[in-house]
């Protein structure tokens, strides 16, 4: 059993990460462990309405503060998911297998990263 520590950005990375996997093409055992995480992960509607979940300008953006003010209180904060050791083991495999396909971009380094380090995933 693994305790994940993830914020908005790093469930949104993943849930895309197990949707690229998906959708190309594997077993009913691996599409159903698939699923599993991403339920896991995904926003329930209260946490899409209190971040305010969008899309602008071809980008996915969120409310890290509540209200969508400077001052408001910050929403945007780790939450802990538990997984079992077959799915962290899962984690970890589909993220060898996009590093060693060079899926990774600049722009999504630090939040990658930061899985990286959550789900035991070594460079």
């Amino acid at each position: 059993m693994k305790i994940l520590h993830l914020k908005t950005v790093h469930r949104l990375l993943l849930i895309n990460l197990l949707n690229e996997e998906g959708k190309g093409g594997a077993s009913l055992s691996d599409l159903a462990k698939l699923m599993h995480i991403a339920e896991k992960i995904d926003f329930k509607k209260e946490e899409r309405e209190a971040l305010n979940i969008r899309v602008e300008e071809n980008k996915v953006v969120w409310n890290v503060r509540a209200g969508g003010v400077a001052d408001g209180e910050d929403i945007d904060v780790a939450k802990e998911f538990e997984v079992s050791d077959e799915e962290s083991e899962k984690l970890t495999e589909l993220f060898k297998k996009a590093d060693e396909q060079k899926k990774f971009t600049l722009s999504d380094f630090g939040p990658v990263f930061e899985i990286a380090k959550e789900i035991g995933y070594t460079v």
